[in-house]
């Protein structure tokens, strides 16, 4: 949720935990109350779901990256690994907090086979802190990359059945 105006009562309208933006005063959370910022104009906060959103879409726009968080349904082309038997939650594979206004994250994605995975680790860090950057105002301080699987770029040939 991102809310800008007029704060609203203590747990008015809050379903989730949210992370104040901008560079105006931080109060302290209260039991019951996220934590918002006040500024000049009124009050900015987002949800821990936004800023999944923001990594992940990060990491999608990185080449060599095949999914992010969980593998599609129906996914096929797999050469090392295997997909879970149910399928998890959107949120599943990636992990978000704040801190002192430094966001740490973890993020969970298939890389095709052949691409430098070191390479397309440092790609998604260097791309989720420049979205966290310009989009939220926020400061990336960690990103920890699992590669959960290694992906053909093509479905592996399908073997006919012998003709006599």
């Amino acid at each position: 949720m991102v809310e800008v105006g007029v704060p609203r009562p203590p747990g008015a309208g809050v379903d989730e935990p949210t992370v104040p933006l901008g560079g105006a005063v931080a109060e302290p959370p209260t039991a019951g109350r996220a934590r918002r910022v006040v500024g000049a104009r009124g009050t900015t906060r987002v949800s821990r779901r936004v800023l999944t959103i923001v990594i992940a879409q990060a990491a999608r726009e990185v080449p060599g990256v095949h999914w992010v968080g969980r593998p599609p349904a129906g996914a096929v082309g797999t050469l090392l690994g295997r997909h879970p038997a149910a399928a998890a939650p959107p949120s599943g594979g990636l992990e978000v907090a704040v801190e002192g206004g430094r966001v740490a994250a973890g993020v969970e994605l298939a890389v095709l086979y052949g691409t430098s995975i070191a390479a397309v680790a440092q790609a998604v860090r260097r791309r989720a802190a420049e979205r966290l950057r310009t989009l939220l105002g926020l400061e990336l301080g960690e990103l920890d990359v699992t590669v959960a699987e290694l992906v053909a770029d093509q479905p592996p040939p399908v073997a006919l059945p012998r003709v006599r």
